[in-house]
């Protein structure tokens, strides 16, 4: 589990370099040339049992990006304060907690069985 950790850390630092997938909604594909294309699916992501699914993340550079974008669409504002990975059986979760700016925390989990171990 410490070694996931110090890679999505190293991910998080070498994603920041990098371009960023764009977020489109379930109905409307992007068409960048550049670019990933993230579909969001599932759930609002207050529970693991309505975990938000990051749809096209063939990747963890690229599902990273997308909860990374995820957050700039729907908590505006806010940053990363904590971040840990759960295993439920066969599926993986980001437990990822954003804080406001007056303070209020969050805690949202992605579904990242798609793409957990993908480079």
């Amino acid at each position: 589990m410490k070694k996931h950790f110090v890679v999505i850390f190293a991910i998080n630092i070498l994603f920041g370099c990098s371009s960023q997938p764009s977020i489109v909604s379930n109905s409307a594909p992007a068409n960048k040339d550049d670019s990933i294309t993230i579909h969001f699916g599932g759930g609002d992501g207050s529970s693991i049992k309505s975990a938000i699914t990051l749809i096209a993340a063939n990747s963890e550079m690229a599902g990273i990006g997308g909860e990374v974008l995820w957050a700039q669409q729907y908590l505006p504002g806010w940053h990363k304060t904590n971040q840990a990975l759960i295993t439920d059986g066969r599926k993986n979760y980001d437990a990822v907690t954003y804080q406001s700016s007056e303070g209020k925390k969050r805690t949202i989990y992605f579904d990242i069985s798609t793409f957990f171990g993908k480079f």
